[in-house]
């Protein structure tokens, strides 16, 4: 796969060398972090008033929806290029982070729009249960 120099800024190490080693059609699911007003964000939440919600748990709540709807008015044109180039996108709802899936040729177009900050790899992460090893699909447990 081609690489440029906005790839080599935005792609960490893993993605560069499976995109190098991919087949332009071949899938690759990547972890891309998203430009977002994370200042506008702070200041909406700091606006909501604790004192006006019946419980802690409400106000929490109103807090969690209110960072939901503020990360959507900021990541929703760079989701809907995502999602122009015809890939699957997933996340985004609660954290700038998404998680894209489609052809090598499209994580490398995606990484040329201006709202992907970095994109990683996204990969099964083995884990380690004392001197077990497992992976996330098929949990070991002690008896």
């Amino acid at each position: 796969m081609h690489s440029d120099s906005m790839i080599n800024a935005k792609a960490d190490f893993a993605l560069l060398c499976a995109l190098s080693e991919s087949h332009k059609d071949e899938h690759v699911q990547v972890v891309m972090l998203l430009e977002h007003d994370i200042e506008s964000c702070h200041a909406a939440m700091a606006q909501v008033d604790p004192s006006t919600f019946a419980s802690r748990r409400d106000y929490r709540i109103a807090l969690i929806e209110l960072r939901k709807q503020k990360l959507s008015e900021s990541m929703s044109a760079t989701i809907q290029a995502l999602r122009d180039l015809k890939v699957r996108v997933e996340g985004g709802c609660v954290t700038p982070t998404v998680v894209v899936c489609g052809p090598a040729v499209k994580i490398v177009q995606s990484l040329h729009l201006p709202g992907v900050l970095h994109a990683s790899l996204d990969a099964v992460i083995p884990v380690s249960l004392g001197s077990e090893s497992t992976s996330p699909e098929a949990p070991r447990r002690s008896a």
